[in-house]
């Protein structure tokens, strides 16, 4: 692991233990995503480089952990996995960006008809779309005139992989009835302690 990135963790580290609603901001996640490598872009689309690859491994790390959520509500109508294995395939060069680009948004179009539905599993989808999204696209890790507490919570579109992730796990921190700050705050820690240094 590079200075650059154990800076990063050490940072994200800090910042959750000092983090009431034991939640990990979107800046510390963002400097743990540069500190991965350079994003390379030809237009719209991103290229397949080891930095790229590194952030998507992250991203599904993130989803497979909470499959499970998912596949308890929704798996006898949509299979999640066969958007993670799309990734796979198109990653090891077998499948094609436009193809891939069409299943996401197939997918989506399944996601936008539960989101009145229950928030856990909605995210757990929403974690597991991110992972091909950031595939395509990349995660968006520009700092420059960030503010420091930004808050992405209420704007589901703007849910990375994690962060969807940690909704499935431990609910919304203003649900009172949806909210588990302990298990929010573990999943961060996996998340910093394990699934970062894995990939």
């Amino acid at each position: 692991m590079d200075d650059v990135l154990k800076k990063a963790l050490v940072e994200a580290k800090e910042a959750l233990i000092n983090e009431p609603n034991g939640r990990l901001l979107l800046i510390y996640r963002r400097k743990i995503w540069a500190a991965l490598g350079l994003r390379t872009k030809e237009g719209n689309k991103a290229v397949i480089t080891t930095p790229l690859i590194r952030r998507v491994k992250l991203a599904e790390l993130c989803a497979k952990k909470v499959l499970p959520v998912w596949n308890e509500v929704y798996s006898a109508e949509y299979d999640a996995e066969d958007i993670l294995e799309l990734t796979k395939d198109y990653l090891d060069g077998m499948d094609t960006w436009k193809n891939c680009y069409e299943d996401f948004n197939d997918f989506m179009g399944c996601l936008i008809g539960l989101e009145d539905g229950p928030i856990k599993p909605y995210a757990a989808g929403r974690s597991i779309a991110h992972v091909l999204s950031a595939a395509l696209y990349d995660e968006k890790f520009d700092l420059e005139n960030m503010e420091p507490n930004f808050e992405e919570d209420r704007e589901v579109d703007r849910w990375d992989a994690s962060f969807a992730a940690s909704v499935a796990e431990s609910g919304l921190y203003w649900y009172e009835d949806e909210n588990n700050i302990e298990k929010r705050r573990a999943f961060w820690n996996w998340y910093l302690d394990e699934a970062v240094p894995s990939v």
